[in-house]
């Protein structure tokens, strides 16, 4: 993943790997898994979506740490 702040170069890095490595990355949007998170889990209200949305990306985070 590549995330900053504007203006940081996120753009040109972007470009110039898939200039030198063609089909490096893999895009995806975080819609598609919240979607697939909300179907499986189900919510009632926007509190309780928020919270799943904060379980994810807690538990993702932690599957990224090492």
């Amino acid at each position: 993943m590549i995330a900053g702040c504007p203006g940081t170069g996120k753009s040109y890095f972007d470009n110039w790997i898939r200039k030198e490595i063609p089909n490096f990355f893999f895009e995806s949007s975080i819609d598609v898994f919240k979607e697939q998170l909300y179907d499986e889990k189900g919510f009632d209200n926007l509190s309780q979506r928020a919270e799943l949305d904060r379980q994810h990306i807690v538990c993702s985070m932690m599957m990224y740490k090492d």
